[in-house]
C-alpha cells in the first residue's frame, strides 16, 4: 500500500512544491502551525493542525516545506509524534528532487554569522571556531585524505554534542575547516540547545558517512564531490561500490542508527557510524598516491628540513630574502609538498602550501599534522582556475546566506612564492606573464618572490619544438621584466640553482 503524503508548510514553498512535485505524487493534506489557516484551503488541498499526526497511522510521509531555516525546528516537532527521519520524514529537496542536489531557495533574512555571544560548554570549544578566522580553507580545497579526517572528526563532535544534550541546525562540509592544525566547526550559532534530530543524523549520513565510502573507493574518481559541497550523496548512489558483506554491514548500521535516534539515543547512533567507517578505512587506503612528474625533489627536501640544512643555492637565496623583509604571513601558489612554507613556519604568523597536485598537498598535510606543525595550510586548487565562492548570489544554495569569505580574502599573504611555474603557466598552458600576475596579485599584501626561466633551460631546450612560434615569441625575458614592472617594484635579483632561472624579489605598487 503506498504512503499518504502530506506537505507540513503551506507557505509560498509550499505552493512551490506543488508545482515542483511528480504528477504522480498525491498529496493528501497540508499541515501548518499557523492557526489562520487551519480550515482553508490552498489549491484545492486543505490546510490542518499539527494535531492530526497524533491520528495518523505510520503509513503516511511527511515532506518538510517549509524554508531551510526552519527544518531542523519542525523535524523535531514531527519526531514527538513517532515518525523517523529518512524513513517517514523528509524535506522538499531530497524528495522532490530526487535527494541528489539540495537546491533551498534563497532567503535573504538568514544570518548564521551572527556577532551574538553564545554560551556553550567549555568542553566544546575546542571543536568550534568562527568563519572570521585566517587563514580559513573550505571543504572545496581539500584532498581525499584530508576529507577522510574531516568526517572523523565531524562523528566526534556530533558525538560530544550528543552527550551534551545539544543539537546542531544547517549541518553542512562548507562549515568545517582545517585550524592551526586540526580540523573545527565554524557555525557556533548552528548550536541549539533543544537536541538532536534524525534531519541532523540524515543530513551527516549524506555529507560525511556516504562521500566518505564512494573516496575510499575511487579517491580520484569521487574528488569531484568536494568541489560540489551541496551533493547529497545517498544509499543509492553507493550501492553499486559495496561488496555484499560491506552492503550487509551498511544496512544493518542504518536500522540500528534508525531505531537509536527513534529511542533519542544519538550518541549511539554516531558510535554506529564511527565503528562502520573506521572498519572501510583500514580496509581501504584513502591515499591518493598517484604518480606526479614533480614530486620527487620535494623528497630530498623534506630530508633537508629533518636534518636541519640548506643544500641548494635557491633554498639560500629565498631564506635569506625572508629574513630580510620578514613577512609575517606566506603563501606559496605552487608549493608542491610544502618545503618553503615548512621550512619557515617557527618565523610566520602562518603559511599557506597550495598547488594543484592532490598527491603532494597530501604529501604536505601528513607532514605538517605528523610533525604537529600547526601553522602551516595545505590547500588543494587551481592558481589560474580558483573557485570563489560568492556569498552575494542568490543562485548558490544554500551559500547565499553564509558569511563564506573568497580565497583572495581568506588565503592574502604579506609574501606570495611563485617558484618554478612561470614557464608551465605560460609555455604549458598559454597564459600571458600578465595574466599570470594579476591572477596572483590579489594574494600579495606586499612581496612577491618569482622564478624565471630562460627558453634555454635544460628542462625546456630538449621540449622546444613542442610550443607553437606564437608562444616562444611571446616568451622573452624583457615580456616577464614590462609585465612584471607594471605591478612591482624589484628589490633584488639572485641567479638560481642554475644560471638559467632567475629570482626576483619584488615589492607590490
Amino acid at each position: 500500500m503506498h504512503k499518504k503524503t502530506i506537505f507540513f508548510g503551506a507557505g509560498n514553498i509550499g505552493e512551490w512544491s506543488l508545482q515542483l512535485k511528480p504528477q504522480d505524487l498525491v498529496v493528501y493534506c497540508f499541515i501548518d502551525n499557523d492557526s489562520d489557516k487551519w480550515g482553508t484551503e490552498l489549491h484545492g488541498i486543505e490546510i490542518n493542525s499539527p494535531q492530526l499526526l497524533e491520528e495518523l497511522s505510520e503509513d503516511i510521509e511527511i515532506i518538510i516545506t517549509v524554508a531551510n531555516k526552519l527544518q531542523y525546528e519542525i523535524v523535531s516537532q514531527i519526531e514527538k509524534y513517532d515518525f523517523v527521519y529518512g524513513r517517514d520524514i523528509f524535506t522538499y529537496d531530497e524528495k522532490l528532487l530526487y535527494g541528489v542536489i539540495n537546491i533551498l531557495p534563497y532567503d535573504d533574512s538568514i544570518n548564521s554569522n551572527s556577532d551574538n555571544e553564545k554560551v556553550i560548554p567549555r568542553h566544546l570549544k575546542e571543536y568550534i571556531t568562527t568563519h572570521k578566522v585566517i587563514p580559513l580553507s573550505y571543504a572545496i580545497e581539500w584532498t581525499p585524505l584530508m576529507y577522510k579526517d574531516c568526517c572523523l572528526f565531524m562523528t566526534e563532535f556530533l558525538t560530544e554534542l550528543a552527550k551534551s544534550s545539544y543539537g546542531l541546525d544547517n549541518l553542512m562540509i562548507m562549515n568545517i575547516t582545517f585550524y592551526k592544525g586540526k580540523f573545527m566547526y565554524l557555525d557556533i550559532d548552528g548550536l541549539c540547545s533543544y537536541g538532536m534530530n534524525g534531519l541532523t543524523t540524515q543530513r551527516f549520513i549524506d555529507m560525511f558517512v556516504n562521500p566518505l565510502i564512494l573516496i575510499l573507493k575511487q579517491p580520484i574518481k569521487w574528488y569531484i564531490s568536494l568541489k560540489n559541497p551541496m551533493v547529497l550523496i545517498k544509499y543509492k548512489d553507493i550501492v553499486g561500490y559495496l561488496s555484499e558483506e560491506e552492503n550487509n554491514y551498511y544496512l544493518q548500521i542504518q536500522q540500528a542508527c534508525y531505531e537509536a535516534v527513534k529511542s533519542s539515543n544519538f550518541v549511539e547512533c554516531y558510535k554506529l557510524w564511527m565503528d562502520y567507517m573506521v572498519s572501510m578505512i583500514k580496509k581501504h587506503n584513502v591515499f591518493t598516491n598517484n604518480t606526479h612528474a614533480y614530486l620527487d625533489y620535494q623528497d630530498n627536501l623534506y630530508k633537508d628540513l629533518d636534518e636541519s640544512i640548506i643544500s641548494s643555492q635557491k633554498q639560500l637565496i629565498i631564506f635569506t630574502w625572508i629574513d630580510k623583509i620578514k613577512p609575517n604571513t606566506v603563501i606559496d601558489l605552487a608549493g608542491n609538498a610544502g618545503y618553503y612554507c615548512i621550512a619557515n613556519a617557527k618565523k610566520l604568523d602562518y603559511a599557506i602550501v597550495a598547488d594543484i597536485s592532490i598527491t603532494a598537498i597530501e604529501k604536505a598535510y601528513i607532514y605538517v599534522v605528523q610533525k604537529k606543525i600547526r601553522n602551516v595550510l595545505p590547500v588543494c586548487f587551481n592558481i589560474m582556475h580558483q573557485l570563489i565562492v560568492d556569498n552575494t548570489n542568490p543562485f548558490i544554495p544554500n551559500l547565499a546566506y553564509l558569511s563564506f569569505k573568497s580565497i583572495h580574502v581568506r588565503f592574502k599573504c604579506d609574501l606570495v612564492l611563485l617558484l618554478a611555474v612561470l614557464h608551465h603557466l605560460t609555455l604549458g598552458q598559454g597564459f600571458t606573464f600578465v595574466d599570470v600576475l594579476d591572477k596572483i596579485s590579489p594574494y600579495i599584501n606586499k612581496y612577491l618572490i618569482i622564478e624565471y626561466m630562460d627558453l634555454n633551460d635544460f628542462a625546456y631546450a630538449k621540449n622546444i619544438k613542442n610550443f607553437s612560434k606564437d608562444k616562444l615569441l611571446l616568451y622573452t625575458k624583457e615580456s616577464f621584466l614590462s609585465a612584471l614592472k607594471r605591478t612591482f617594484i624589484i628589490i633584488d635579483t639572485a641567479s638560481s640553482n642554475i644560471e638559467t632561472r632567475t629570482l626576483y624579489l619584488c615589492e607590490k605598487l
